[in-house]
């Protein structure tokens, strides 16, 4: 049950990386948290089963230097969702030295042959609560490595859980952020950090149990040991779970800057997003919001820019327009977008870039540039990549394709007799 609950959630933080790296490149660092968590659950649940040998072969000892990153992994990916960046600095290589400490620790035990490294394995399976007896590590003992381990998880747990006290205090710090949002991702990161920490109590039991080698038949130790993995894959279980069940939470915190659209080196005021609503209505108009609801949703402005940015230079036209093309042209991070599209908008992208080429295909058939062009080329003219793309998205929006709606227009456009 173990090793299938921490392989099941290693594949979900996968999964979730590969769907989640578009919106919030921020959680590359939450899922290489998962896939460290699962690769130790699974060995741990390996040599506890006694099989399969092959996977505790695989796992044992050549990732050590991936469990030194837990901590730091949980550390970057708090800090960066409420600062509201994501690269990592030059300072932040100190952070990885334990890592590198442990691979040259390990080192002797990679270079191994396989035959050596198969009696390791079997001794490792057999007596697992006797971990010095087969210590293969060149600086730091097996017994010792997990105390240091465990530490350094606690250490960056609590450094983490500093960091948000800290945030909340500082009024300064999130208030061009979306309350609600904001409000969202701040109970989030707190069960984060509760499941971790509730992670962290069962791996320092068993780190405890091994060090001190604990009776595992006893009765009670036996009793303890289950309950704390049982609540461990819980609570690494509950982590991908709650990012499906609630994806907004991706976003993290977003803070809206003063760095919209720009034409002409300025930036749109109220006056230019009017004149483009009252000259190209907008497909999908942003309301007019009061001051009050503007606070509590600082993204309203940087919608409006986009909108106006969309209805006056039409960059959806190529057929190349994507979201990182639109995040270049507004001067804003790609995950800003992301926000402002599906909680301001309230429209994905991929459906907005193909509502504006459809009514501009539209307007192409209503106007008779048929006549000009085939009816592939006004799809082209309209952005779309492909004849199936325009017939698929045009069909989608108007309920009929290109060819039915253009004899509509033909037929009502007929003098009557």
């Amino acid at each position: 049950m173990l090793l299938y609950g921490s392989l099941a959630a290693g594949l979900l933080a996968i999964i979730s990386l590969v769907f989640n790296w578009n919106t919030n490149r921020n959680a590359i660092f939450l899922s290489a948290l998962l896939v460290i968590l699962a690769i130790h659950g699974m060995l741990h649940a390996a040599i506890l089963n006694k099989e399969p040998f092959w996977l505790v072969k695989l796992l044992y000892n050549q990732f050590s230097p991936a469990y030194f990153l837990t901590g730091q992994m949980l550390f970057f990916y708090i800090r960066g969702t409420i600062t509201d960046k994501i690269d990592l600095t030059r300072k932040d290589i100190l952070h990885f030295i334990p890592a590198f400490i442990i691979l040259v620790n390990v080192f002797p035990y990679i270079l191994l042959p396989t035959d050596q490294k198969d009696t390791i394995i079997m001794h490792v399976i057999s007596a697992h609560d006797d971990i010095n007896s087969f210590n293969t590590n060149w600086l730091i003992p097996a017994d010792l490595n997990f105390i240091i381990r465990a530490l350094l998880i606690l250490a960056y747990i609590g450094y983490s859980f500093q960091l948000l006290k800290r945030y909340q205090k500082d009024n300064s710090a999130h208030k061009n952020s979306p309350k609600n949002q904001e409000l969202i991702t701040m109970r989030w990161l707190y069960m984060l950090i509760a499941c971790m920490l509730i992670i962290f109590i069962g791996y320092i039991y068993v780190a405890v149990s091994y060090s001190l080698k604990i009776n595992s038949g006893n009765a009670l130790n036996r009793i303890l040991f289950n309950f704390f993995n049982i609540s461990g894959m819980a609570a690494f279980m509950a982590i991908p779970l709650i990012l499906i069940t609630f994806p907004q939470i991706l976003y993290g915190i977003p803070a809206a800057t003063r760095l919209p659209y720009q034409k002409n080196n300025e930036v749109p005021t109220e006056k230019s997003v009017a004149y483009y609503d009252q000259h190209e209505p907008a497909v999908i108009p942003v309301q007019e919001i009061t001051e009050e609801e503007a606070i509590a949703e600082p993204f309203t402005e940087l919608a409006s820019a986009v909108m106006a940015y969309l209805q006056s230079e039409k960059p959806y036209l190529s057929n190349d327009f994507s979201i990182d093309t639109l995040a270049r042209a507004m001067a804003v991070p790609r995950h800003h977008l992301y926000y402002c599209m599906n909680r301001v908008i309230r429209i994905k992208f991929p459906d907005l870039r193909n509502k504006l080429r459809v009514e501009h295909a539209k307007k192409l058939l209503e106007s008779g540039e048929h006549k000009n062009l085939s009816i592939e080329g006004i799809g082209y003219q309209s952005g779309f990549s492909s004849r199936s793309n325009f017939f698929s998205a045009f069909k989608n929006e108007t309920g009929c394709t290109p060819s039915a709606y253009l004899l509509q227009v033909t037929t009502k456009n007929q003098p009557e007799h």
